[in-house]
């Protein structure tokens, strides 16, 4: 037997809102280390007035730099994190017109990776809006809205390049500096840091100039090279939460032979394009991409860190 049901949906006598970083929703991820902008709204859906509007914003979690919120136009409660907006600083809220609305901006920081020597696994922020107002038709009575947004904070995916001659897991061979129409290899360091959250599926990637030619990496490292592109591919996979933190750092290494030209004298080339790092925050649920330093014949933190501009031959 089916019995149909009818469900009438009203609309709140007063209802709240909550938008961070332009977004609304439930659940929305943000950077960490960064100060994000919000917006809470209210709005009166009663057909008469309404008095003494009281719009608070609770914040809470452990990602949140509790000293960093603000709310503009409110008052800052510090014993429970919260921002309260009303009548005492905004003299609009005191009495509100049938259909009237109001937003008010706040914004906060959320802690750095390893903020206070602490990494946070699976960081979140929660935003909890209460909406309170006084109904006078009748007998006076307080309404009451609410609203709730979780704030997941992604994962800092980092890339740094170095470039080696003198150390490293190759040997080397050539004049440094470099000189023109001579060949010389160099060795090509990546090492990418992962702070709160495990990241799927990391990739970079990286071209090499027509000067430059790839030689070799170490067996097992899951860097490959494409001829016919001249593209550099290191696949990581799964990359750990801390890695770089409160694990060891991701390290890929490969050499390439630079043959530089009578032009390039005088100047440090590239060895390769800027690499471009990739990945999927598995507890952010967002796509997340970083960019590290072109590789150049410039020689930093080597045993050795001599000339790096091309002489002539």
């Amino acid at each position: 037997i089916t019995i149909p049901q009818t469900l009438t949906v009203k609309r709140p006598f007063i209802a709240g809102g909550i938008t961070v970083e332009g977004k609304s929703g439930g659940n929305i991820a943000v950077a960490a280390g960064a100060r994000i902008q919000g917006t809470v709204s209210w709005r009166n859906n009663l057909s008469e007035p309404v008095s003494d509007i009281e719009v608070m914003l609770t914040l809470a979690g452990p990602a949140l730099d509790e000293d960093s919120i603000q709310g503009q136009g409110g008052f800052f409660q510090s014993s429970n994190d919260s921002i309260i907006w009303s009548k005492d600083d905004n003299s609009e809220l005191e009495s509100v017109a049938p259909g009237a609305d109001g937003t008010f901006q706040f914004s906060f920081l959320t802690r750095a990776p390893g903020d206070g020597g602490v990494l946070i696994t699976n960081p979140t922020i929660d935003l909890n809006l209460t909406v309170r107002a006084v109904r006078r038709a009748g007998e006076p009575e307080t309404i009451l809205s609410a609203a709730s947004s979780k704030v997941t904070v992604a994962s800092a995916l980092s890339l740094s390049t170095q470039v080696r001659h003198f150390s490293g897991p190759f040997t080397n061979s050539g004049p440094v500096p470099p000189r023109a129409e001579s060949k010389t290899t160099y060795t090509v360091l990546w090492t990418v840091r992962n702070s709160a959250n495990a990241v799927g599926n990391g990739q970079v990637l990286a071209t090499l100039p027509t000067y430059v030619d790839f030689v070799q990496t170490e067996a097992g490292s899951g860097i490959t090279y494409n001829k016919g592109s001249r593209t550099v591919t290191w696949t990581l996979g799964e990359v750990k939460a801390g890695a770089g933190y409160t694990n060891t750092a991701r390290t890929g290494a490969f050499q390439v032979e630079i043959l530089p030209s009578e032009s390039q004298v005088g100047q440090s080339p590239m060895l390769t394009s800027a690499p471009e790092l990739s990945g999927q925050d598995r507890f952010a649920g967002v796509n997340l991409s970083a960019t590290g330093e072109p590789a150049t014949t410039k020689l930093v933190g080597d045993t050795r860190e001599d000339m790096d501009v091309v002489e002539s031959k």
